[in-house]
Formats: C-alpha cells, structure tokens, sequence
C-alpha cells in the first residue's frame, strides 16, 4: 500500500459578470492556471467575553456594545432569545477568542478580516441566546462577506450600503458564532474577492491541485436561481437528529447523450426561491453557455431528473404538503428544453401511496433516483404513505418502471425498505441495479435488481436495534419484557420503532464479478446494548462485494449469507425484534473496513463511490465530529479492498448527503451549490 498524503487546497471566491438567462456564451480558449492563494495576517488577540446585545424590545436588550468588549471594528452580541438578551452564561455561551488582521492575496490586495474562535464556555444551563459577529461600521458602503478556512474563501452573505449607518455595529449574516468549533476567519470587502480566472461571462475556475490520481479543477458556474446551498441548507452532522434521514437529491449531472459527439452535459436544478426548474447547458470543458426554465413554479418539489442517449430530459416532480391526491408526474424534454410529454401517476394508497413527499420546495428528507435504460425509466421513491390499518402515517420506498416514450407505468414493484432513509439506482442491461438503507422492513443496506418483471432484493448489511422501553408500541400493542438485553437500569420489550440505522450509503459499483456496496456505519455492528443515541461509536467507511446474481442466493430476511460475498471475513450474529413484535435474526458477513476511526470525533459522512477504472474505485466523503464538518477525504480501493491512495482535499469540496457522483470525458465529478452568490459548483479530478 501507498503512503497517505496528505494535500491541502486552496480555493477563492469569485467575480462574476451580469447573466442573462438563456444567452450564449463564447468561451475563452484558455488552460486553467492555479488558483491565487491567500493567507491571514494576525494582528492583536484578545478574549471577548460577549457582553453586547443586539438592539431589540426587550429590557436586556439594549443594543449596547461596552468598549472592552470590542476589538477592531468587531465584537460577540447576543441576540434575542423568546424574552432576552442573555450574556451572563446561564443561559449562553462566552469567551471567544478574536485576532485581528487582515487576509493577504499573492496580488497584493488586503481585506479586512478577524479570526474568530469557538466558545472557552458554554452555557451553565442550556443555549438560549447566541452570540453573532458584528461589525462597527466607519463608512456605509456595500460590503461582502466571506468565511476563510483552510485556504477556501467562501462568500457568506452581503451588506446593502443603504441600510447601513456611520459608527453603529450591524450584524454579520450567517455568522453564529456559539455553534463554532475550532476558529475561522471572517473576512469584509468593499468589492468582491477575485481570485478565480474568467473562462467566459458565466464561468470562472482554476485548477486548485494535483493528487496522486489526477488534477483537482473547480469551476463556478452563475445562475439565475437560487440554488441549494451544500454548506448551509443541510448542515447536519453524523450526530444530530435529522442526519437519521438526510435529504433528498439536489443537482443533477446529465451526460448521457449519443446523439450528437459534439454536445456537452446538462445540469438540472430547481431554484429554491422561486420553485422553477432550470436546464443549465454546459460545453465540453464544462463552461456555461446557456440557461433555460423547464418549468415554472407550481408547488412541487425536483425530486429526480435524468436523460436519454437522445438527450431528451426527465423530470420527477412531486406536489408537496401532504393529503389525498398529492400530485407525482413525470415530465419529458428534448434537448433543447421543449416539452414533449406529461404523465401523471396515481399517489391513492393502491397507487404509489404517497401521502406526503415534502413540506416545501427546500429541502426534503424523502428521497428519489431515476435513471434510463433500454427503453426504460427506473424509479425508487421514499414517502410517508396514507394511513395503514394500525391509524399510523407509515414511511417507506417504493420502485417502480415506466415507459420512456408513452411514460406509461409499466410495473409497481412494491415497497423496497420500511422505512428508507436513502437510495441509489444506475442503469444496466436489461434494468437496473439499486440499494437502499431501510431500519425494519428489513433493517439493512438492501439491495436490488429491478426490471420489467418486477423486483429481487436481498439485504447485503444489517445493524443494531434500539428496542422499545415500555410494554406498549405506538401502535397500541403490548409486548413481553425482552430479558435477553434488560438489565436492573432498564428494561426492554420485544418490540422496536429504532429510525436510527447509525448508517449512511454510498452507492454502488460493478466490477468483473459483482457489485461493491459503499456504506459509513458504526462498529461493532449488531451490539444492541450500544444504542440510545444518535452517535455511539465512530462510523468508518465499509464495502462489500456481492455477486453479480445475488437474487439467486436464498436468504431469509436479514441474515446474509457466505455464499452472496465475494469478501470473506469472520461472521457477526444478532437478533431483533421488529415493530410488529417478530423476531427477525441477523447475520453479517464479508465487510471490509476501509478507514478506522477510533473517536466519535471522527466520522465519515455523505460518502460516494466511483468505478475509476478496471480494479480501480474511488470513495469521496467528508469527516465530521458529531455535529461540525472537518474535512473532505479522498480514497481509492482495489476490488480486493485494499486502500490503495487516501488524501485531503479540504472544505473546497464539499459533498451533498444524497447526490451522485458522476465520470464524464475522464474527470470525475460532483456539483455543489451556494446561495449567496448564485453559484453551481463543478469539482472535477482529471484522472489519470
């Protein structure tokens, strides 16, 4: 095995020039030069306590800003919490540590800046009020804001000059200081920060490193809407109660177009201000040329897009809210963005079942993929269904085929996982191959082959259960005591409603033989004795390999057998009881660790995996505490399991939860999104 490396890399914000949606673009035939690097120059440090408070109704909130709490042009104010101002640390967190200085460019250029660390103290009681970055302003003028880590500079937010005034103190957007962990710089300028080389007059990128496996690039792409933001709209670690579910798909990289040698990809987003969706066409070195609206905004989410050989584009558009008759429609495209065909599907509970997707247009923890084959449009939906016979609002994933020409449903397939907490489909011969992550119906990373037939699943992982701690289930039901796991501290019945998989999948690769599965879990993996919280033991990256005719091996619920596994390792044996009271035994076999993190203050998160090449994978993720972002890690694995290059790439690569990663013309490539510019990210590595 190869030495880690580990490689920092630099990015920079951007300039970017007016667009005007749908116009072309001429691109500049130019290479992409390194990225221009900065770097903080401290000055003066000084604890602040945060003695300040923003101005506001209440008695404690007096706007008051005490000079020894100021440094610079800087200090920590609380803000409004349901009826103060709290500072005197019952109630907040204090003591940050703030060094002045300035953010210095290899251009020459320098900006005002202050670094900032987390809270010495946290709250005796619990988090009430926290404390934000505010800032004195000496002369009214548009100001922008940008985070600077690691050598990224990210913008943040924005000061309009007219709603600013001489010598009072405005709060920073998006600069909450009590959540800190670790220090970060803030950085002020009157003007924004260009560090990126124009490309054309909506594209600006630079190559930002090499790595053992090829050239890192990003470029930034302006659009008209309002895009997901990575880093802000879902920022949940692998600790917190909404990382259970995660959320649903948002940027979708289209590229599969025969039709023509010369055309470039698509990018598919929804604008989440104004609800349109909107087709993005690139070049072949992935420059914008043009921006188009698909369709307008109308109350319903993107949950899925993909295309054709042809180019035409689908799109899985579903009514959010919840009630009778939501609306769930598949809509087609031609490459240029013209409508072709509509088909909407019966959401009725002997339909799809679909009570509820999505209370807004956001963000959704319900989850969908689609992808074309032969033909052929694959689907797998999670949604929370209309009420069962027990009176309860049950969630689950359902696949189903449809037509690519009529969009006729060609074949319900049933439910793949109850409930489902994320999947992945891609397109093979003959159908398709997916996995999805289910915590009772089974519990387990679930597999499955899908196809005009039907569905053959089979769960390739199982993990521990959280069981019920009183007699009676929210169903009503009563259950015996489970003395197997109780002890004289508590007691547990033979039932269990556990939403916590204390798992997030990766995907799914082919190889020669079979399948690898990607996953992050915790371990050791069956110990129900360790549950109870979100986060109990680190979660390391783990692979399985699966032979290819998998649905051919019998398998009782969640016990996996020898004989599906390519991998060999020593079997781990265990046992639960399901929300219906059955007892459901489990059996792990043929995983392969490929990280190993000893401290719930490191965890892998929002893991992918890529088929590089014959015997060649690649497995992007991000490091997380339990509720901050670290870092984003690069690896490489043989089909054997063995790592083979492991590397930094830094918070300039930033990963959705749910999204793919897609191998265009050579380059491997995720997208990422930011509010406050209006900015698509493209990340690329040009493999070698």
């Amino acid at each position: 095995m190869k030495a880690f490396q580990t490689i920092t890399v630099t990015f920079l914000s951007i300039l970017f020039l007016p667009l005007t949606s749908g116009s072309a673009r001429t691109s500049v035939d130019v290479g992409l030069p390194p990225v221009v690097s900065y770097r903080f120059e401290s000055g003066e440090s000084r604890i602040i306590e945060g003695k300040s408070t923003e101005k506001g109704t209440a008695s404690s909130c007096k706007g008051s800003f005490p000079t020894e709490d100021v440094i610079g042009n800087f200090t920590a104010a609380a803000v409004f919490y349901q009826n103060a101002c709290y500072t005197d640390g019952r109630y907040n967190h204090r003591n940050f540590r703030f060094t002045i200085g300035k953010l210095s460019g290899t251009d020459g250029v320098s900006y005002e800046a202050v670094q900032v660390e987390g809270p010495a103290d946290k709250a005796q009681k619990f988090l009430a009020s926290h404390h934000y970055l505010f800032y004195k302003v000496e002369q009214p003028s548009d100001y922008y804001i940008y985070t600077f880590d690691r050598g990224m500079l990210r913008q943040i937010g924005m000061l309009k000059k007219g709603e600013l005034t001489s010598g009072e103190f405005v709060r920073l957007p998006d600069a909450d200081l009590s959540v800190l962990s670790g220090r970060i710089v803030y950085v002020l300028a009157t003007k924004p920060i260009t560090a990126y080389h124009r490309l054309n007059e909506a594209t600006e990128g630079a190559l930002l490193t090499d790595t053992p496996v090829g050239s890192v690039e990003k470029r930034r792409i302006r659009v008209s809407g309002r895009p997901f933001d990575t880093v802000k709209d879902y920022s949940s670690g692998p600790a917190t109660h909404e990382n259970i579910y995660g959320t649903g798909r948002q940027f979708f990289f289209l590229s599969m177009s025969g039709a023509n040698a010369t055309d470039g990809p698509r990018i598919v987003y929804q604008d989440k201000a104004s609800g349109g969706i909107k087709l993005v066409t690139l070049d072949q070195e992935l420059l914008f040329q043009s921006e188009k609206t698909l369709t307008a905004s109308s109350g319903e989410i993107l949950a899925a897009a993909c295309d054709d050989q042809e180019g035409n584009v689908y799109l899985l558009r579903i009514q959010t809210g919840s009630g009778e008759g939501r609306i769930v429609r598949i809509q087609k495209f031609s490459r240029e963005g013209r409508p072709l065909k509509e088909n909407r599907y019966d959401s009725s509970k002997t339909g799809l079942n679909l009570f509820n997707y999505s209370a807004d247009m956001l963000k959704s923890s319900s989850v969908s993929s689609m992808a074309w084959s032969q033909g052929m449009l694959g689907v797998i939906l999670s949604r929370t269904m209309h009420k069962s016979g027990d009176g309860l609002n049950h969630q689950g994933a359902i696949a189903f085929t449809v037509d690519a020409a009529s969009l006729a449903l060609i074949k319900n397939s049933g439910q793949t996982s109850g409930h489902s907490f994320g999947n992945f489909l891609y397109a093979e011969e003959g159908g398709f191959v997916a996995v999805d992550l289910g915590d009772n119906y089974p519990r387990g990373v679930h597999l499955h082959r899908l196809d005009r037939s039907g569905r053959r699943s089979r769960v390739v992982f199982t993990f521990k259960t959280q069981h019920g701690t009183s007699a009676s289930s929210p169903a009503g039901k009563q259950y015996p005591v489970y003395k197997e796991i109780s002890t004289s501290a508590k007691t547990y019945y033979q039932w269990s409603n556990d939403n916590r998989t204390y798992t997030e999948i990766g995907g799914l690769v082919p190889t020669e033989k079979g399948y690898l599965v990607l996953f992050a879990t915790e371990l050791p993996d069956l110990d129900n004795a360790r549950t109870g919280g979100n986060l109990i033991d680190p979660r390391n990256l783990a692979v399985v390999h699966v032979r290819r005719d998998f649905e051919k091996v019998a398998q009782k619920g969640n016990f996996v057998e020898d004989e599906m596994m390519l991998f060999r390792s020593d079997a781990v044996t265990g046992r639960f009881y399901d929300f219906g009271g059955r007892l459901n035994e489990q059996r792990n076999t043929g995983v392969k660790k490929l990280t190993s993190f000893a401290s719930v203050e490191e965890n892998a998160s929002r893991p992918k995996i890529l088929r590089a090449g014959p015997d060649q994978n690649i497995v992007l993720f991000e490091i997380w505490s339990g509720n901050a972002y670290r870092t984003t890690q690069l690896l490489a694995f043989d089909d054997d399991g063995k790592v083979t290059e492991r590397f930094e790439l830094g918070p300039s690569w930033r990963l959705n939860r749910q999204d793919d990663v897609y191998l265009y013309n050579g380059r491997l490539i995720t997208l990422a999104g930011s509010a406050a510019d209006q900015t698509i990210e493209i990340n690329s590595i040009t493999l070698r």
